[in-house]
């Protein structure tokens, strides 16, 4: 059975701030091969432009990116911090009740 990806949902820049600071006091780093397994890999190139930059410079080898895995609003989420910008990628199942704003999980 194939594992479903986490994809993008929204930025710290776009979303409520003690949501953010909940999420990064709670995560621990991950290797950039944990997120590429876990998460839309693609879209994430494609979100920070790494799809454009010239050889040789890539989001997997970048020292100037991390990520990291955590929970967002109560769900299991995975975010990369690229230039002091959190970019959040959730399970799809849960981009829904997370765009309806749901705090808690459902069982």
């Amino acid at each position: 059975m194939a594992q479903t990806r986490f994809v993008y949902f929204t930025s710290c820049v776009d979303d409520d701030a003690e949501a953010i600071e909940a999420m990064v006091d709670a995560s621990v780093e991950v290797a950039a091969s944990t997120f590429r397994r876990r998460c839309d890999w693609r879209e994430a190139t494609e979100l920070l432009g790494y799809d454009q930059c010239p050889p040789g410079l890539r989001l997997d080898t970048d020292d100037a990116v991390r990520f990291h895995k955590s929970r967002f609003r109560g769900y299991p989420c995975y975010y990369i911090v690229h230039s002091s910008i959190e970019y959040i990628f959730v399970h799809p199942e849960h981009r829904q009740a997370l765009m309806m704003d749901e705090k808690e999980p459902v069982s």
